[in-house]
């Protein structure tokens, strides 16, 4: 009888401990599920910066402001890393976009405003919390030398992240007609969806 009591103790706490892992596992599962939802706008920055491909003494440069509407569906932190934009011909990769995280307006030697992009510590990574939405402002650019300019032809942009478990994501983002040209984008009222 004691044997058989031990037996019908030992599957009892068994059960018991199964149950108990299982429901751990599928709360972790129902909190990590939802999605990270990324919307977009090419803006005119605060500080006045447009987009566009302009002028500079030594060659052109791509100047792309954005802003991110960053919307967390699920239960737990979602993590996007070193947030950048890259340059795309068709879908052959051209070049990486460098992120702006200051800049300096002088008058001579007096620096007389300094604008800054990213978050608040001016970093191209954030941390979003569950069930939450963010908006941030970035603005990448790319310069180029005259000389270089068919070595960097493209036309379409996309948005790269990395995530919590350092996956990195390439997304789709939009199509630039006439690249290296100068001009100016016009600016996006509404928010776009990036998939």
């Amino acid at each position: 009888m004691l044997c058989k009591d031990i037996l019908l103790l030992a599957i009892g706490g068994l059960i018991s401990l199964v149950t108990s892992i299982s429901l751990l596992w599928v709360q972790r599962k129902l909190d990590r599920s939802g999605d990270l939802l990324i919307f977009y706008k090419i803006i005119i920055h605060p500080s006045g910066h447009r987009p566009g491909f302009f002028r500079q003494s030594n060659g052109m440069s791509f100047i792309i402001p954005i802003a991110f509407d960053l919307q967390n569906t699920s239960n737990s932190s979602k993590v996007m890393r070193d947030i950048n934009v890259l340059l795309y011909k068709d879908d052959k990769y051209v070049v990486k976009t460098m992120q702006a995280y200051s800049i300096a307006h002088k008058k001579g030697n007096e620096v007389i405003r300094e604008d800054y992009f990213g978050n608040e510590q001016h970093s191209y990574s954030i941390v979003i919390p569950p069930r939450s939405v963010q908006t941030l402002m970035f603005e990448f650019f790319y310069v180029i030398k005259h000389e270089e300019i068919q070595k960097y032809d493209f036309n379409n942009i996309r948005l790269e992240y990395h995530d919590d478990k350092n996956k990195r994501h390439v997304l789709k983002m939009r199509e630039i007609d006439n690249c290296w040209v100068l001009k100016e984008f016009s600016y996006d009222k509404d928010w776009i969806l990036v998939e």
